[in-house]
């Protein structure tokens, strides 16, 4: 279930959605099995926010995420379900370099959460983290933008996931090129 409302006016705009998922037999790893199994019933109650500015050549978002995941049943009924933050955002902001060329900057930030495999809750959190990157976008035509960017430029050493005591990298400084053609 999901309810949400948008607004927008002028420069500004935001938006609230709430939703609430009810789920059964989710899929998860088992760290001590080494294979996947099915969760008892999970309940993840949240909100999704967004708020933007936009003046002519420069503006400026931020987008979260916050979201209260549980086991609703079982042994573990009332416990956070692992590897859901509780909370994930995105902060943005943009300025135009020229007509046809513009640079944006972001941080985003996962917080803090259990393990995998940690559904009594029980075993050291993951720690929080946060990611510098930088786009440049530069329209060649109506129909072709080319695209520059740089993912984690600070190259945060950071662990998405994580199950017992072995943990998955995540990528380090990363650089990406592209080209954007609609047709």
């Amino acid at each position: 279930v999901e309810v949400g409302v948008r607004y927008k006016k002028q420069a500004w705009s935001w938006s609230v959605t709430g939703f609430l998922l009810l789920m059964d037999n989710e899929i998860a790893y088992d760290p001590l099995l080494f294979l996947n199994r099915n969760l008892n019933e999970t309940r993840r109650l949240g909100v999704d926010t967004e708020v933007a500015w936009a003046h002519k050549g420069y503006g400026a978002s931020t987008r979260w995420s916050f979201i209260d995941a549980r086991f609703t049943g079982g042994d573990y009924e009332d416990n956070k379900v692992p590897l859901v933050p509780w909370g994930h955002g995105v902060c943005a902001a943009w300025v135009d370099l020229s007509k046809n060329v513009r640079l944006t900057g972001t941080y985003t930030f996962v917080s803090e959460q259990y393990r995998g495999g940690d559904d009594a809750n029980a075993d050291r959190k993951m720690e929080s983290y946060g990611l510098l990157g930088l786009r440049l976008n530069a329209a060649v035509s109506r129909r072709v933008d080319l695209i520059v960017s740089v993912d984690n430029l600070a190259d945060e050493r950071y662990a998405p996931t994580v199950y017992g005591n072995a943990f998955y990298p995540g990528s380090g400084r990363t650089f990406r090129a592209g080209m954007d053609i609609e047709l």
